[in-house]
């Protein structure tokens, strides 16, 4: 008889430039909260177990209809010179590199879990979706995410094991970055809230009014963190422009605010081609000015997503008047999908109570 795990809730956040993952874990007989990422690229591969062990790179191999996909932080170890590339497509969650990668997410909390290959069964789970995608394809994703689902094997890659996802809750990315710091300072929920969060293929705001969300001066600009590192790798590697590995480190450097990228061995300055990057935010901020407009009933602008220090960079230029209003979240990269998690573990509260 096989057994399985009860995770009563979790978060996963599929972007445009990395998967996100947020699940409470047990660590050292303490609770706690681990969030991971990796890449979101899924190139079409051979099975995994095709590899001897010691050369297997960090992930795994999943199918989507009749091909072959690998997903994970070694991603970059199957791909060939020709890189893969990455756009904010509207329809992304109905693609099957999106399945491709939520699989490999269920795979990777599994393994975070240490399950070995026992199966696993998700309680409530909470997916995200840029704002421009929540009235078209919120229904259809909770259908792909919902029920049965067979992953590879932790311990034997060549074996399998079925993950159930029972209730399936679509958020829009910026609610969860709201929720996050509504976590930490529960008297925000009396403030108007308008949360900037620049991620990797997309920019999306999303305001709150006394927690009641304004969906008409809500919205989405398909533009984001891996436009900003295309326009610098356009300056310090353009050799590279079809390198997903060089604009991830373009990418990380932006995130961690480096003053300079390694190229071919050699770092390389980036400050002449920042403007470029800030240029792409600037427009993205005017984006969300012409849908938001007067900002004098906002009592704080949370900024989130891989892109918060650029925002922060920008924003006294598009608002000067609005700066005293920013507030970083302290884990930008993470906040969205803490946040889903959050919201996960109040629906299972919820429904364990018969609410």
């Amino acid at each position: 008889m096989s057994t399985h795990t009860i995770l009563p809730a979790a978060g996963l956040d599929l972007g445009f430039f990395s998967t996100k993952m947020a699940m409470p874990i047990q660590d050292n007989a303490s609770p706690s909260v681990r969030a991971e990422q990796f890449p979101s690229l899924a190139p079409i591969s051979t099975p995994i177990q095709d590899l001897p062990s010691f050369n297997r790179p960090d992930g795994c191999t999943v199918k989507v209809g009749d091909v072959t996909y690998f997903v994970g932080n070694g991603v970059h170890q199957k791909m060939d010179g020709s890189g893969l590339t990455r756009s904010s497509n509207p329809d992304y969650s109905c693609t099957p590199e999106y399945k491709a990668l939520f699989l490999g997410a269920l795979w990777h909390m599994a393994r975070t879990m240490k399950l070995g290959d026992t199966h696993l069964k998700i309680e409530h789970l909470v997916v995200g979706l840029p704002m421009a995608s929540m009235r078209t394809h919120a229904k259809s994703l909770a259908e792909l995410c919902s029920g049965f689902h067979l992953i590879p094997g932790v311990a034997d890659p060549a074996g399998a094991f079925k993950v159930t996802v029972g209730k399936v809750h679509v958020l829009s990315q910026p609610q969860g970055a709201m929720l996050s710091v509504l976590g930490a300072t529960p008297s925000a929920a009396q403030e108007n809230i308008l949360v900037a969060d620049m991620g990797g293929g997309t920019f999306d705001w999303f305001l709150a009014e006394r927690m009641v969300a304004n969906l008409n001066k809500s919205g989405s600009h398909n533009r984001g963190m891996l436009n900003c590192a295309i326009e610098i790798c356009k300056r310090v590697a353009p050799d590279s422009l079809s390198n997903p590995g060089m604009i991830q480190r373009i990418d990380d450097a932006l995130r961690q605010e480096l003053p300079s990228v390694r190229v071919a061995g050699q770092e390389v300055d980036m400050a002449d081609a920042l403007p470029y990057a800030l240029q792409v935010v600037e427009s993205s901020l005017r984006q969300m000015s012409l849908s938001v407009g007067d900002m004098g009933t906002v009592d704080r602008v949370i900024v989130t997503g891989g892109g918060a220090g650029l925002i922060t960079k920008a924003w006294g230029r598009v608002f000067p008047k609005y700066v005293s209003l920013l507030d970083v979240c302290d884990d930008p990269v993470y906040a969205n999908v803490r946040g889903f998690l959050l919201y996960a573990r109040s629906a299972q509260a919820a429904a364990s109570q018969g609410r």
